[in-house]
């Protein structure tokens, strides 16, 4: 029996060509919502500390709640939240406790300028 060619192998190619774009539409939606997430974070871990104690006062208690003394040193300008923590060795989920900690303090005093 002859094998047919041709019509089968391309709707195979159109299938997979289709399962591709609709795997690039899924992977650009999560990127989007990631965006729209770290847009809404008012302080991240490449902000510097004095920026931080700056724009939102209320965050330099929780940042000492955690052990981050540095909202008072002559280094907090140049120095990232996540570069002061991490110098101190504050561990990874400890790191992030606190960040989403000092976004509730910064998130509350937005609200209260407003």
């Amino acid at each position: 029996m002859a094998k047919k060619s041709g019509s089968g192998s391309t709707k195979k190619t159109a299938r997979k060509a289709g399962s591709k774009k609709r795997g690039a539409a899924r992977r650009s939606a999560g990127s989007k919502k990631k965006a729209a997430k770290a847009e809404a974070l008012l302080v991240t871990k490449d902000i510097t500390i004095g920026e931080v104690v700056q724009r939102y006062p209320g965050a330099a208690p929780v940042m000492l709640d955690y052990g981050l003394h540095c909202i008072g040193c002559h280094i907090n300008p140049f120095e990232s939240v996540e570069q002061g923590a991490m110098g101190h060795g504050m561990d990874k989920k400890t790191f992030e406790r606190m960040m989403a900690d000092v976004n509730k303090a910064a998130a509350s005093a937005a609200k209260k300028r407003r």
